[in-house]
Parts: C-alpha cells; sequence; structure tokens
C-alpha cells in the first residue's frame, strides 16, 4: 500500500492513499472507507493513537502500520 503523510512543521495535514490500483480496490474493499476513517482521526488528533473499528481492525492494523512508516519518512525530511 503505497500512502503519502503531508506535514509541516508541527503538524500532521494530510494522510491518503499515494494510488490505489483497481484491483486492490476491488479485493480489499475496506481500503479505502477505513482509510477516510483513519485519516480523519489521525488529523484531528494529531497523532496514530486513534480507534480502529472493531469490524475493520485487521485492514486498519495494517493501514496504521504503513501510515507510520509514511509519517517517519514525512519527519526525516
Amino acid at each position: 500500500v503505497d500512502i503519502e503523510v503531508v506535514v509541516t512543521e508541527d503538524k500532521i495535514t494530510g494522510v491518503a492513499f499515494k494510488e490505489l490500483p483497481e484491483d486492490q480496490e476491488v479485493f480489499y474493499p475496506l481500503f479505502k472507507p477505513t482509510m477516510e476513517i483513519l485519516a480523519s482521526s489521525i488529523l484531528e488528533n494529531q497523532n496514530l493513537e486513534v480507534s480502529v473499528p472493531e469490524d475493520r481492525y485487521v485492514t486498519g492494523q495494517v493501514l496504521l502500520s504503513a501510515i507510520d512508516k509514511a509519517l517517519e519518512q514525512a519527519i526525516s525530511k
């Protein structure tokens, strides 16, 4: 999953898929709606300590891991 996290000096301003290929959308239909939930919570809370809906726990954990890696890269730039 290719994710982009945009940060300013002290704030996370964006969390989104860089690109979500159509086949991934078909095979993983929870990716997009779960990302919307996570991105909204991350932008509101300004951290990755967000609640993942129980029915999307595995998908949420996969996305949070990818978001964490993207955030590390964004901060190190």
